[in-house]
């Protein structure tokens, strides 16, 4: 087998692996998303919380 030959036949193998790792990669995106609104979400509710509390006083 030529080189040419041999080095068609690894890239194939490889681009279908390159392909699911940017779409792997884009589902950690969302993902760290969610998270940070999730955690803005329990610091304002926190702080709401907190001024309640430090009015009651």
């Amino acid at each position: 087998m030529t080189v040419e030959k041999e080095l068609s036949y690894r890239n194939s193998d490889v681009e279908p692996h390159f392909e699911e790792n940017i779409q792997h990669h884009a589902d950690l995106k969302g993902t760290f998303i969610s998270v940070l609104m999730l955690g803005a979400i329990f610091i304002i509710l926190w702080v709401i919380i907190f001024i309640l509390f430090l009015s009651r006083m």
